[in-house]
């Protein structure tokens, strides 16, 4: 990806995969709610990428995969 800054990053990441939109757009109307959300994949990549997102966004967060100690 050409990006100039994070933020165009971020707007590429978001029009180049519908997953990502679709979860942004439940994220911001799930914040307003005040929920908390749970996100699961089974792609390390792809849990990659939404840890990025979320850490970009100011998302308090917390990741569970096959690294996780017990």
């Amino acid at each position: 990806m050409d990006v100039q800054s994070s933020e165009d990053y971020f707007d590429k990441l978001k029009s180049s995969s519908c997953k990502i939109q679709c979860m942004d757009k439940l994220i911001k109307k799930f914040r307003v709610e005040n929920k908390k959300i749970l996100i699961f994949s089974q792609f390390t990549e792809m849990l990659k990428l939404i840890e990025e997102y979320l850490l970009h966004e100011g998302i308090q967060m917390n990741k569970i995969d096959g690294s996780t100690k017990a």
